[in-house]
């Protein structure tokens, strides 16, 4: 019966560094973001799709957010993703929308902002243990100047990692355009038909990104019967 106030006594002795605790809950917190990107804890999105396109024979309806999950981290920072994409530029936000519509992702805009402040408060975080790590040799520069560049590169690493998914893009469609060429031109010499050789091109199974394009310009042409006009949206594109 005694063991439990000897060890409650023990324990209350026990001094604990403000930095290791510090740290503690910085690995603390970086476990809560990690488990949340993966998906573990997840709820319904926060952003919305603002595509009809066509993701191997699958339409996606405009504003369908019922089929799509996003972290219950994202949830947590919502209003400050919001009050960033009030202070953000229409023509940036409508990039985003238009990143993510060319890499057939099912995120909005609000997802990317709420990414941009999870990252950036997590980089001052990470800063901010640094900072106290290298002040205890006596200089506090680092205190002021570790966590102010790694959230700036917190903030703008979501960015980055866009502009380099569709650098990659283009990259495959280079890559694809060939291969597709050459058996568009294949099915064209035998259905004698430019339309029913697009159809037979486009149902070749896990096709990529040139592939995908191609059957969204077969299905705006089955809706208005001007392939030109289809045409130039996937240029566009």
């Amino acid at each position: 019966m005694s063991i439990l106030p000897d060890l409650l006594t023990r324990l209350s002795h026990v001094s604990v560094s403000p930095l290791v605790l510090g740290c503690a809950l910085m690995a603390a917190a970086g476990a809560l973001v990690f488990v949340s990107s993966v998906g573990l804890l997840s709820t319904r999105t926060i952003g919305r799709s603002t595509s009809g396109k066509v993701r191997l024979g699958v339409t996606r309806a405009v504003g369908d957010s019922a089929d799509r999950e996003t972290p219950t981290l994202l949830r947590l920072f919502t209003p400050l993703a919001e009050s960033l994409m009030q202070r953000t530029a229409q023509s940036e936000r409508d990039w985003v929308e238009q990143a993510y519509d060319l890499l057939d992702r099912h995120k909005g805009s609000a997802d990317f902002y709420a990414k941009k402040v999870i990252c950036a408060l997590t980089g001052f975080g990470i800063g901010l243990t640094f900072g106290a790590i290298a002040a205890a040799s006596g200089t506090l520069l680092p205190v002021l100047l570790f966590p102010l560049v790694l959230s700036l590169l917190g903030f703008w690493l979501p960015t980055w990692e866009l502009r380099g998914d569709l650098a990659r893009r283009r990259e495959q469609l280079l890559f694809e355009l060939p291969f597709v060429l050459d058996t568009l031109s294949v099915n064209v010499l035998a259905k004698n038909s430019i339309v029913q050789g697009l159809n037979a091109t486009v149902q070749v199974p896990n096709g990529g990104y040139l592939i995908r394009e191609l059957l969204q310009v077969a299905l705006d042409y089955q809706k208005s019967k001007r392939l030109r006009e289809s045409l130039e949206r996937m240029a566009t594109r």
